[in-house]
């Protein structure tokens, strides 16, 4: 099991807040965060008062370790792996967060350090797999790697995700949410937004290099790609053994227009 954040006291106090202004919070939220007040209401009632610590500075004074970006990204994993766990055996809305931190072994302050309520890890579970597309894109414009390869590459990045813990059947549950929960919703449509944006510059980029046609529609092709990937998505979701490599070599073939060329062939033979 991780060892618990260093710091983590000094973020009960921002979590034992009253939250974001204007957002009103579910029937678990409210459950999960009057506990949580309970939990830590010592330590605000002590930094309140400012009482002293045995260095004779008080505890406003106490200067907490940095921490390295890959404790963080791994601390956040680490939440997000447990969060899955409880979501697969409870589902969403029996899951609460006291679930979530009961199942990460951490402190409260530790998790709401990363997530503020139960939605933002649903959230952050749904655009995993589609931010793996974001790392995909950035890496086929960093190697020069031809549009065809990279649309090939996508269901086997994809697939490496859901090996871990079944995240992608989880991401097509969260995406059934979106339709009932406007925030969660909304949440969701602003990170699909950034992947469309980079899938169309990748696609102006091919324009630009002269290795698609200028008479491609860029953002109405980002669409199509981004469909391509959320469509392995719910097919995995409904088969597990579904292929990555058959998948991703006929979305490569299909973009490279392999499934037109007999035709094309064809019609010039006449």
């Amino acid at each position: 099991m991780l060892v618990d954040d260093p710091y983590a006291d000094t973020e009960v106090v921002e979590a034992c807040g009253e939250g974001e202004p204007g957002r009103a919070r579910s029937h678990d939220e409210d459950v999960d965060h009057g506990h949580f007040k309970n939990e830590c209401s010592f330590f605000l009632r002590i930094l309140r008062r400012g009482v002293s610590v045995k260095n004779g500075r008080s505890f406003y004074d106490v200067r907490m370790p940095r921490v390295s970006d890959a404790y963080l990204a791994e601390r956040r994993e680490h939440i997000l792996t447990a969060a899955a766990a409880c979501f697969a055996r409870e589902g969403f809305h029996r899951t609460s967060m006291r679930n979530v931190i009961d199942e990460a072994g951490l402190s409260p302050g530790a998790v709401y350090r990363y997530f503020g309520s139960k939605d933002d890890i649903i959230v952050a579970i749904a655009m995993d797999a589609i931010g793996a597309v974001q790392s995909v894109v950035r890496d086929s414009i960093a190697r020069r790697k031809p549009f065809p390869e990279l649309v090939g590459a996508l269901p086997a990045t994809i697939e490496a995700m859901d090996r871990v813990d079944s995240r992608t059947r989880l991401a097509v549950q969260a995406w059934g949410e979106a339709l009932r929960d406007t925030a969660l919703g909304d949440a969701m449509r602003t990170g699909v937004d950034g992947v469309l944006d980079q899938l169309r510059e990748r696609v102006a980029l091919g324009q630009a290099r002269g290795e698609i046609p200028a008479r491609v529609d860029a953002t109405a092709t980002a669409r199509v790609l981004l469909g391509v990937v959320q469509g392995y998505i719910l097919q995995r979701a409904w088969d597990p053994a579904l292929s990555a490599d058959d998948y991703g070599r006929a979305a490569r073939d299909l973009v490279a227009g392999s499934l037109g060329a007999q035709t094309a062939a064809g019609r010039s033979m006449q």
